[in-house]
Formats: C-alpha cells, structure tokens, sequence
C-alpha cells in the first residue's frame, strides 16, 4: 500500500511538472519573436553607428 502511494505521488508531481513545462514552453515560444526583433534592432543600431563612425573617421582623413 505505501509503495501505491508513493507511486501516485509521483505520478502526480510528474503530471504537474510537465504541465508547468509547458507552459513556459509556450511562454517561451510567444516571447520568441520579440527577442529576435530587440536582437536585430540592437544588430542594425550597432551597424548604424560604426558606419557612422567610419564616416566620420574617413571624412577627417581628407
């Protein structure tokens, strides 16, 4: 009887655990997208200003 119990015990946090994973999961899988555009706008914004300061620079050497 105890190793019943201790059985379904496990079952039950088993069963809550993976329901808990997949909602992060799915958290996960809608906060995605916003994490690839705030990484490329970081990308272009750090283009932007190397190419701002390479102008800059070649400009002072003429």
């Amino acid at each position: 009887r105890e190793t019943e119990d201790i059985l379904n015990t496990s079952q039950q946090k088993l069963t809550e655990t993976e329901k808990e994973r997949d909602i992060l999961l799915r958290q996960l899988s809608l906060n995605a997208p916003q994490v690839c555009i705030r990484i490329i706008r970081f990308v272009v914004l750090f283009f932007l200003c190397y190419t701002f300061i390479y102008d800059i620079q070649k400009s002072r050497q003429f």
